[in-house]
């Protein structure tokens, strides 16, 4: 009787390291996905002493985002012009996009911060908020992700100047300063 007691709890112990190492297994599966995985990466760019704001759409992955369809939730004119291009209807946000290969960005102007807060704005050609669906996929896996633009946040927000982009400022000045001289 002892040896079945035995053999019991030997099959119990067994049983239980065998689900420990497939949870591990498992868990180790999941990190080399999400450290391979595309990653399509929806934001708004400003750059130091440029009025614009930018759309960047981008692959942050390590991988290709295949089969790619980006849907915009509204109209958004570039520049408040409606003469000019409407981001919704652009091939991109219309058709599906076969590859979008690992470290492709595509940034897209979207109009001048004093123009888009002014009050002559109008949320109908340049919403403040907008929405862009994402769907793609990867081996194994269909993925969709939403990302709300809230260009409302740079409002009344002074953009960083670049201590680099000053000094090349300077040394411009100076060479000018220099040229005006002789």
């Amino acid at each position: 009787m002892a040896v079945e007691v035995l053999t019991g709890l030997l099959v119990a112990i067994t049983a239980f390291y065998a689900w420990v190492n497939f949870r591990i297994l498992k868990a180790n599966r999941e990190q080399v996905e999400a450290l391979l995985r595309p990653y399509v990466t929806i934001r708004t760019l400003a750059l130091p002493k440029n009025p614009i704001i930018y759309l960047s759409i981008a692959n942050t992955g390590k991988s290709s985002a295949d089969n790619l369809r980006l849907a915009m939730d509204r109209d958004f004119y570039q520049f408040s012009d409606t003469n000019r291009t409407n981001l919704a209807d652009l091939h991109i946000f219309k058709n599906e996009i076969q590859c979008l290969p690992p470290g492709t960005e595509l940034v897209f102007m979207l109009e001048r911060g004093f123009m888009l807060f002014g009050e002559n704005n109008d949320p109908k050609i340049t919403p403040l908020q907008f929405t862009i669906t994402a769907t793609y996929s990867y081996p194994g896996r269909r993925v969709q992700e939403t990302t709300t633009i809230d260009l409302e946040t740079y409002r009344a927000v002074a953009l960083n100047t670049d201590a680099l982009i000053d000094q090349l400022e300077k040394i411009r000045d100076s060479l000018t300063k220099l040229g005006n001289v002789g």
